[in-house]
């Protein structure tokens, strides 16, 4: 399942960090944001690919701190591989973690996703009350 962000999405900000919560099929979005000028922060569990970002690796099923300013987020949702189960804890867990985070840094978000996950729902529903009753700054 592919997932990408389009290119008129990857404006310029002023703050200084962009993150990207994502899998190792995300690394053409880092390229792209490198080559616009970005600082990068990675995070999720994939093997340095370029050295000027910053890699973490962080658990979604905890709150999420990151130090620093970050104006952008692009947060990728897909599902596990053959575990129903723990595609649905990350659907709902994780969007709330990485949303959470989001507003905490007033940053605007990217969201790419399934259309074709039969809970992707769920994570709609919640997205929008982040949207709706949170003030979440939800990106084009």
């Amino acid at each position: 399942m592919e997932h990408m962000f389009e290119d008129s999405l990857l404006y310029t900000t002023n703050q200084q960090y962009i993150v990207v919560f994502g899998g190792d099929d995300d690394h053409q979005l880092c390229k792209t944001l490198l080559n616009k000028g970005h600082k990068i922060i990675y995070v999720g569990f994939s093997k340095q690919v370029y050295p000027s970002i910053r890699y973490i690796t962080c658990n979604l099923f905890e709150p999420i701190h990151i130090d620093g300013d970050i104006s952008e987020v692009y947060y990728t949702l897909k599902p596990e591989d053959n575990d129903i189960l723990l595609t649905i804890k990350t659907y709902i867990i994780g969007t709330i973690n990485v949303l959470e985070f989001a507003i905490q840094k007033q940053a605007i978000v990217h969201i790419s996703k399934p259309v074709d996950f039969e809970y992707m729902n769920i994570c709609d529903t919640i997205i929008q009350e982040y949207v709706e009753k949170h003030g979440l700054n939800l990106g084009a």
